[in-house]
């Protein structure tokens, strides 16, 4: 017992089971509050992988899950001569990711870019519409597409945002039509009918027939 101020102050000490009682509750509370912050950092990488079917993934799509589509890709990349790994994650507006890497062959013009491969595997799924892709490379710099994905992506998601991924995990975003501008499309070709295709596909054969015969 102390006496301050005329006062007696009781000092009581917990008991080994109180003691112990409020550490667990302390610990549960911990633990709790963890979880939560766990949660909440992971909740698209575990809707990414707990949905993962083939290289399409049906979730609550973020950039954070195309780009890690993109990455996963790239691991798979097969560029035996230039080393250089290439993966792309592309979403469609049915909420559907398809993801593609590089391809490269002895015969190098056959090579086919991620982009592409991305693209194609949705288009031979029925897939018409897209919203947005996502490129990375091995080299952890910005890779843009090349001229002649560009052009493809054009023809088919005139619409698209392409995002540029580094090894930091930082973005750029465009436009499709920022990185192709004056771009020539399905448009061009409007004012030429069916018959006027035959016609000239005709014309051409003849020419080239005068021409042997000559």
């Amino acid at each position: 017992m102390l006496k301050e101020s005329g006062e007696s102050v009781v000092l009581k000490s917990c008991s080994s089971a109180e003691l112990s009682s409020t550490i667990k509750i302390l610990n549960s509370l911990g633990t709790v509050f963890l979880q939560l912050r766990l949660l909440v950092c992971i909740k698209d990488t575990i809707s990414f992988f707990s949905l993962k079917k083939s290289s399409r993934y049906t979730v609550n799509l973020s950039l954070e899950a195309l780009h890690c589509a993109a990455k996963e890709a790239m691991a798979k990349a097969i560029a035996p001569y230039s080393h250089f790994h290439v993966g792309a994650a592309l979403k469609s507006k049915s909420g559907i990711i398809y993801s593609g890497h590089n391809i490269e062959v002895s015969s190098y013009s056959l090579t086919i870019c991620a982009e592409r491969v991305a693209l194609f595997k949705a288009l031979s799924e029925g897939e018409r519409e897209f919203e947005s892709i996502v490129i990375t490379a091995s080299s952890g710099e910005f890779c843009p597409p090349c001229g002649a994905c560009r052009q493809v992506l054009m023809d088919f998601a005139p619409s698209l945002i392409v995002y540029l991924a580094d090894k930091n995990g930082q973005f750029k975003s465009y436009s499709i039509a920022e990185l192709l501008p004056e771009s020539f499309s399905q448009k061009n070709l409007d004012h030429l009918s069916l018959h006027d295709c035959a016609k000239t596909s005709r014309q051409a054969r003849q020419r080239k027939s005068t021409r042997r015969k000559n």
